[in-house]
């Protein structure tokens, strides 16, 4: 499941391996999709350090 076509894994290789590439830097990436996470979630976390 993991390995397979559409698993975990394979899904986000990709993504990971550029992650250990010389000279990555997140704000590089498309960050879209945590910031999309981020709005329709955010109501359930508490940032460190921040009282509720």
């Amino acid at each position: 499941m993991l390995f397979a076509r559409g698993g975990l894994l394979r899904s986000i290789y990709r993504l990971w391996k550029r992650y250990f590439e010389p000279g990555f830097h997140p704000s590089q990436q498309d960050g879209s999709a945590a910031e999309r996470w981020l709005r329709e979630n955010g109501a359930a976390y508490t940032e460190v350090g921040r009282t509720a």
